[in-house]
């Protein structure tokens, strides 16, 4: 299930690198959303994948960690296409993140209902389509403050209020019936700080929550536990939610640490030198390990731009996104958000809708008559075209050793959740044992 998911995200971002090979028109849109960026983010970005790009030229694994790097060039490139998209339906958007929460619960409800029916014991495998109930949560984060958003507007033109709601109660339901703390730490911390900078909303945005939380505890005692496995089977009830361990982060921080370096190792290194795990459950230092101290900098520096944004901006709509923005990267500090497929398509979505609620933004796509922004060179046109290509042709070189050439695996301990659910780092001997066809 994890690695069908990485195949259709590949899939997606293959598809818009060859748009953007075939298409110049896309091409020239793609350029114009590029500059059209505030020039300390595109400062910040460039030295961030230029050093990246030399942490993983003169690093310890020099094909994975290029084939790594690309993917995420390519995750950017479908990023800045989805911007002009979103721009004129952004509310298509939001109706989708509807669909994508109820979806979400049902993973768990029905889950926990099939587990309570057969009378099956809790284990993390409890839930439907992800092998981690973390993984939803990890899709759950950036559809929180959208969700609470269109709350509120449908309040005040009294159109499907209710409804949404509810849904916003399920998101809860969800959080609580897994016990995932960081979700909730973040979710809630994100809306407080909405509350406290959205003075005319402040009150309608406190009750909401207050609902949503009262609301969702009793929607999961409910619907998912553990009144359902009482009446099924009787007995005494059973208040716990599923956790079922926990991978230790402290010491895994501590190894991503010793680990570090002012250069980095290069991509794919905390993979390969990890003993037991695929990813250290921490964005910033997951790019310190790989990438180095300066594209360290850079990230965070971003972070901190677009909390200055949220904190500034006298616009609604960006604010919210913003803050939707920095609820997803605070959970990755202490998750692995950036690292699980659907999370990533989730985050370079609401990227690109923050992107697109800036006002520099929206009116370089609305304004289609800008000769200036639209001016590509021939260089500029070649430039994409191969970083395309490039991208195009690393990932679908790692979904092809997947697909055909995935040898047998005889597991000695635990196998490495990263790109794919094992076999990340060939070179590898400590966590899986590699049998050739």
């Amino acid at each position: 299930m994890y690695d069908t998911k990485r195949i259709f995200i590949c899939a997606i971002v293959v598809a818009f690198c060859l748009a953007l090979v075939l298409s110049s028109s896309l091409r020239r849109q793609f350029w114009r959303t590029l500059t059209s960026l505030n020039p300390v983010t595109r400062l910040l970005l460039t030295t961030l994948f230029a050093l990246s790009f030399l942490a993983n030229w003169q690093g310890l694994y020099f094909w994975p960690a290029h084939a790594n790097y690309f993917y995420i060039v390519g995750l950017g490139i479908t990023c800045v296409c989805l911007v002009p998209i979103v721009t004129k339906h952004r509310v298509m958007s939001y109706q989708y993140f509807i669909v994508m929460s109820v979806f979400l619960f049902l993973s768990i409800a029905v889950g926990q209902g099939l587990r309570n029916y057969y009378q099956y014991p809790e284990s993390i495998h409890s839930v439907l389509s992800f092998i981690n109930p973390r993984f939803i949560n990890q899709v759950q984060v950036w559809l929180l403050i959208p969700l609470m958003y269109l709350t509120l507007l449908a309040k005040r033109k009294q159109k499907h209020y209710r409804s949404l709601q509810f849904i916003a109660a399920l998101n809860v339901a969800g959080i609580v019936a897994t016990d995932a703390r960081g979700i909730a730490i973040a979710g809630v911390t994100a809306v407080l700080i909405w509350a406290w900078l959205e003075s005319n909303w402040r009150r309608q945005v406190m009750v909401l929550l207050i609902q949503s939380l009262i609301f969702g505890y009793i929607l999961k005692l409910l619907l998912i536990a553990p009144i359902p496995a009482y009446i099924l089977h009787g007995g005494e009830l059973d208040w716990s939610s599923i956790r079922l361990g926990s991978p230790g982060r402290i010491k895994l921080w501590l190894e991503a640490l010793a680990l570090s370096s002012f250069w980095g190792l290069g991509g794919d290194a905390f993979v390969c030198l990890s003993e037991r795990f695929g990813r250290p459950h921490n964005s910033a230092l997951l790019v310190w390990v790989n990438w180095g101290f300066i594209p360290l900098v850079c990230y965070l520096a971003l972070l901190f731009q677009c909390l200055i944004t949220v904190w500034k901006t006298p616009h609604r709509l960006t604010r919210v996104t913003g803050l939707s923005l920095l609820a997803g990267f605070a959970y990755s500090l202490v998750s692995g958000v950036l690292d699980s497929p659907l999370s990533q398509l989730l985050a370079i979505l609401s990227i690109a809708i923050f992107w697109a609620s800036l006002k520099g933004l929206t009116s370089t796509h609305l304004s289609l008559k800008s000769k200036t922004l639209g001016q590509t060179t021939l260089l500029k046109h070649i430039v994409i075209i191969i970083i395309a290509i490039i991208s195009s042709a690393f990932i679908v070189e790692r979904v092809y050793q997947r697909i055909l050439s995935y040898p047998d695996l005889v597991q000695s301990r635990d196998l490495k959740v990263q790109f794919w659910l094992g076999y990340n780092c060939q070179v590898d001997p400590i966590s899986l044992q590699i049998t050739p066809k």
